[in-house]
């Protein structure tokens, strides 16, 4: 029988006209093996110990309540089976390591603790490794009794019944300002509401990539290539000012002069430690014009500015003495244009494969859990809001499995980080693509804190074990920061917080920008870097390997979307007519976060048919269009 006619005869009215509760209740269903009748059983039984008196409704907290309370049912239930099972056998207990590369932490575990009914995902060449007796191995740390473990131990399910959730859980359970929007940029244009229709078979949208950063060796710079790179970095921003403006011939500031120059260089710092100052500040040349030499700059005589230690800057001045160079005007550096596409290839792509209906993107970035247990709730939540959007993209963000989480810092964990992934990441995506087949595409970003990465600087490349993570059908495992194209739009993502990193470095007095974030966001675009900063901060704990970043983090092109999540508050703003948003974190320590949608119209058809008209083969000027997704995006940011 069909699961959702086998419930509805189960419950009855229970779930008569509630579509949120047939939904949460299949799942169940599919999740572990059940029938209705058995869940409703459950379902009476908790009602009768449920704590919230007079309430019969499965809907809101009791049916978030419920659903912890089968969990919990049927992990205890495969924790005794697993429990007596590894009672009666006759083998000697083994042990299994457990490998999380981020961390470098190797533990033993008993093979007679009771465990949940997952399997556990281990590489084969590691346990030989780890279990020869000729190789030397990190000492043993057996894993403490479940009476004496801290609160942070292996807390991968609580224990009890609906009373024993951890605070975060039963908070985030009882939450009521839930799937409401907190912010809005275009809140005029109107939402997606019908589900999407294709024109052709696959996938409605085209996906491909501008940069990517390749697997590589880290820790193997040399003093001579990262100077080159630094001062190639000069090199490029000269060329494109020049470009601009043909007239200018820059100087060396470090040279004395009576007449006023124009000079390029990096902002830097003369102190070795503490925040970059008025009093502190220098300019280093680059070799061709400046040899290298670096000279205070005096800024008493500039109205405004905003700096930041990496910052490349073209500065108007007079070196009387030889030892400053007296600031007179900060030139602004010339933006890069806006990406445009030919008429005909915009009226393939939002007419011939979208049908003309909006396309929607769904942007989150973890963490995906709370501190306080690895159950994956607000991830579980945010997949229903994707069951209930049914986006053409998926963008998750890493932090997945962050080595900052308590419980994995501690190392008391039942399963490897990649078994985690595989059974409340991938499990999610795989129930939604099986559920809605060859529909949305999944886009990852890793992050350098993922212990599921063997990766901890940037440029990051993508998850390489995507079949020891599980993930489905119609994944792309991304590098960190990445740049890419769906459809004509052009993106750009990065999981690393760069914008508390600019916003710790930065100095400034009467800026042209006041609005600090919007000020943050022209930076990036501004230098043409999504890591500008450089050195980067002790307190950041961001490492970028030079010799790959100017490849990696380079904009190629202005993008018409910059994702970039970060402890600063969530955002969605119109900056030089880039979409720039922070969507914020799925998860606040131990609290729901926020999350984003994007709705993203198609250019009229009556719009490309005059363009269409007016391409003249000689001029390339009129061959394309500009994108303007500025203009025909609605960014939703959501409380999960």
């Amino acid at each position: 029988m069909d699961p959702e006619a086998a419930l509805r005869r189960a419950f009855g009215q229970t779930l008569a006209n509630n579509s949120q509760a047939l939904r949460a209740c299949v799942g169940m269903l599919q999740s572990y093996k059940i029938t209705a009748d058995d869940l409703f059983n459950k379902w009476e039984a908790f009602l009768f110990r449920s704590s919230l008196e007079g309430e019969t409704s499965m809907s809101g907290p009791l049916l978030e309540a419920f659903k912890s309370h089968v969990r919990e049912q049927q992990v205890h239930k495969a924790m005794q089976t697993m429990q007596s099972t590894s009672t009666s056998s006759m083998a000697t207990p083994r042990r299994a390591a457990i490998k999380s590369r981020g961390l470098g932490l190797l533990q033993q575990t008993s093979a007679n603790a009771p465990r949940p009914n997952y399997e556990i995902i281990e590489d084969p060449a590691f346990l030989d490794k780890t279990s020869s007796s000729n190789n030397p191995r990190t000492p043993e740390k057996r894993s403490a009794p479940a009476t004496q473990r801290s609160r942070f131990s292996a807390p991968l399910f609580p224990s009890g019944s609906l009373s024993g959730q951890s605070p975060s859980s039963k908070a985030f359970a009882e939450r009521v300002s839930k799937s409401e929007p907190d912010e809005s940029l275009n809140g005029h244009l109107s939402l997606r509401t019908e589900a999407p229709f294709r024109m052709q078979p696959g996938y409605r949208c085209e996906i491909s990539m501008v940069a990517q950063a390749k697997p590589y060796r880290y820790m193997f710079e040399k003093l001579p290539e990262k100077a080159e790179v630094l001062d190639d970095k000069i090199d490029n921003m000269a060329a494109a000012y020049l470009k601009k403006h043909p007239e200018v011939a820059f100087s060396n500031p470090a040279y004395p002069s009576q007449s006023r120059i124009t000079a390029i260089g990096r902002i830097c710092s003369d102190a070795n430690e503490g925040r970059l100052n008025e009093r502190s500040i220098i300019l280093e040349t680059n070799r061709t014009i400046g040899g290298g030499a670096r000279v205070r700059l005096d800024l008493s005589e500039v109205p405004g500015y905003s700096f930041f230690a990496g910052q490349i800057v073209v500065l108007e001045g007079i070196n009387a003495n030889g030892a400053t160079f007296a600031v007179t005007k900060v030139l602004d550096i010339p933006v890069m244009t806006l990406a445009g596409a030919k008429p005909e290839e915009l009226e393939d792509y939002q007419y011939s494969r979208m049908g003309g209906q909006p396309m929607k993107i769904v942007v989150a970035s973890g963490p995906f859990t709370f501190s306080d247990n690895l159950l994956f709730e607000p991830f579980e939540a945010l997949m229903e809001r994707v069951d209930k959007e049914r986006p053409d993209i998926l963008i998750l963000m890493g932090p997945f499995i962050s080595a900052d989480h308590p419980v994995i810092a501690a190392g008391e964990v039942d399963l490897l980080p990649e078994g985690y992934f595989a059974q409340f990441i991938s499990s999610k995506l795989k129930q939604h693509q099986e559920k809605y087949p060859d529909e949305m595409q999944i886009l990852l970003v890793p992050s350098t804190k993922d212990v599921v990465s063997d990766y901890v600087v940037i440029p990051q490349p993508g998850f390489e074990n995507g079949r020891r993570l599980g993930l489905p059908k119609g994944t792309y495992c991304l590098p960190n920061p990445c740049q890419f194209t769906i459809n004509e739009m052009v993106f750009a993502v990065s999981s690393t917080d760069v914008l508390v990193s600019l916003s710790g470095e930065e100095i400034s007095r009467q800026p042209a920008v006041t609005d600090r974030l919007s000020r943050m966001c022209h930076h990036i675009l501004e230098q043409r870097s999504m890591y500008p900063v450089f050195p980067s901060p002790l307190s950041s704990e961001i490492a970028v390997d030079l010799q790959q970043s100017e490849k990696a983090l380079t904009l190629r092109v202005t993008p018409d979307v910059v994702l970039l999540p970060s402890r600063l508050r969530h955002f969605a703003k119109n900056v030089d007519n880039v979409i720039m948003c922070n969507p914020g974190h799925l998860t606040k320590t131990q609290a729901g976060g926020t999350f984003g949608i994007l709705t993203i119209h198609p250019i009229s058809s009556h719009t490309l048919a005059e363009a269409s008209m007016l391409v003249d083969e000689d001029d390339e000027r009129t061959q394309s269009i500009y994108h303007r997704v500025y203009d025909r995006c609605r960014l939703d940011i959501m409380r999960v």
